[in-house]
């Protein structure tokens, strides 16, 4: 057949939501993460409330477009990361979460957070219903992030990003010589959870 050649698109944008923060925040903020004690750590819990209220708004914006108005998505856990040179963070997601968020206390070159989403053409095999890959049963999973899609964010200080919790991502390899600070948070919905057939669920998340 005539012009049959086959390019790859990548496709399935997802969107991400950026935000800049106000640089007497950013230097109040990375001056008290600096004095953490992390230890062998490299997460710590961190609690400013000027920052969670700035977090809260830049989260309303995004709960607006995507959650009916009887849903409040309050932020749960916030916590601080610290990443030394030839450190990384592995792939994870974030559990009981809606939205997530992070926040770069610096600039860097290295050390930028890497999000991936599997190939759909495998998601059959992910979910174990069937097995279609030219490859072997044991290394079908493996196969779905083999052909992830995928795409890295650098880090910018003062520079917030907003994702789905779910997706997962990694920090890669930090070979810059000077410490990586972030701080991130989650999010889990307070309100009425409903649907048309289902009885009314009234979440009630506290803030502590």
């Amino acid at each position: 057949f005539p012009n049959t050649s086959m390019k790859i698109r990548e496709s399935l944008p997802i969107p991400f939501y950026e935000f800049e923060c106000d640089t007497t925040l950013i230097d109040q903020a990375y001056s008290e993460v600096s004095q953490l004690d992390f230890q062998d750590c490299m997460a710590l819990n961190y609690y400013n409330q000027d920052l969670i209220s700035w977090f809260e708004s830049c989260v309303g914006q995004v709960q607006d477009i995507y959650f009916h108005d009887g849903i409040d998505l309050t932020i749960n856990e916030c916590w601080a990361t610290k990443v030394k040179r030839m450190q990384h963070l592995d792939f994870h997601f974030h559990m009981n979460s809606i939205l997530s968020g992070v926040l770069y206390l610096s600039d860097g070159v290295a050390g930028k957070t890497r999000f991936r989403i599997p190939n759909p053409y495998y998601s059959a095999e992910h979910a174990h219903v069937m097995t279609l890959s030219k490859s072997s049963k044991e290394d079908s999973f493996f196969n779905i992030w083999a052909q992830a899609i995928q795409f890295d964010i650098q880090p910018k200080k003062g520079t917030l990003i907003i994702f789905p919790s779910s997706i997962e991502h990694k920090t890669m390899t930090h070979t810059e010589n000077f410490v990586r600070h972030s701080i991130s948070f989650n999010t889990f919905p307070s309100g009425i959870i409903s649907g048309d057939r289902t009885k009314q669920l009234n979440i009630k998340t506290i803030k502590n």
